[in-house]
């Protein structure tokens, strides 16, 4: 598979989990990768600006054609010059209409993709739990965890990833990881961690990971993919059900 089928694959949602994983991982690290993906969403980007222009275009030649007819009409006499005025209502209410249409098919909410980031994001709160057992791990999960609640993620993400490196599979250390690489604006990382939780299918993080996954995704314009797993959520019983049914609904 080419380059080019699997960026299509990856916009478009069809990548397994773990072929998901790979390939944002591959796409932190690999230029060319990058690269190719900004300019696939650049061009994405520009061929829906030129089909909003062409559509422009499109209301005003018949609005133009529609008018033009009713002046002709005009010169016919008084009942011509009557029915050209339900002409140019006509044309009126046919822009409205294809107008409209055209907002819908837009979902032309008023909202950015950042400014519904911001709406509904906000970082885990914390809870910190200490467990009777006095494990080297525990005392740094606990110290990571205070850095996270003191808003030092920087200084989190530093012992995070040191328990990660002997724990990979440890479900809450990888999700606090995750929420802390978003408090950096590391999002591709942060997309791998949360990844990672809902990949073990068996633990206590999974419902908050799909939630701050998708937003991941609609902050790096990923949107095929934000709304992929915000249908998951809003379908499903999870916590973030409403949240993620009222995001979809803004969603452009």
């Amino acid at each position: 598979m080419d380059i080019s089928e699997r960026i299509e694959d990856y916009i478009n949602g069809e990548l397994n989990d773990q072929e998901l994983i790979d390939f944002e991982i591959e796409l932190a690290n690999n230029k060319e990768l990058n690269s190719r993906m900004k300019l696939h969403i650049e061009v994405d980007n520009a061929i829906r600006e030129k089909e909003v222009v062409l559509l422009k275009k499109q209301l005003s030649t018949i609005h133009n054609s529609l008018y033009n007819r009713k002046l002709k009409n005009s010169k016919k006499g008084i009942l011509r010059h009557i029915n050209g005025w339900y002409l140019m209502a006509a044309s009126i209410v046919l822009v409205a209409l294809i107008g409209s249409i055209y907002i819908v098919l837009l979902k032309n909410t008023g909202y950015t993709n950042t400014d519904l980031y911001n709406m509904y994001y906000e970082p885990y709160e914390v809870v910190i739990n200490v467990r009777s057992g006095n494990t080297a791990t525990n005392n740094l999960f606990i110290q990571a965890l205070l850095r996270y609640q003191d808003q030092d993620y920087s200084g989190a993400l530093l012992i995070f990833e040191k328990i990660i490196e002997t724990d990979s599979t440890n479900a809450a250390c990888n999700f606090y990881t995750g929420v802390s690489f978003m408090e950096t604006s590391k999002y591709l990382k942060a997309s791998k961690s949360f990844n990672s939780v809902i990949k073990q299918n068996d633990n206590l993080f999974i419902e908050q990971a799909e939630w701050y996954l998708g937003l991941c995704y609609l902050k790096t314009n990923k949107i095929a993919l934000a709304e992929s797993i915000f249908r998951k959520i809003s379908s499903g019983n999870s916590f973030y059900k409403d949240k993620a049914g009222s995001l979809l609904q803004n969603l452009k």
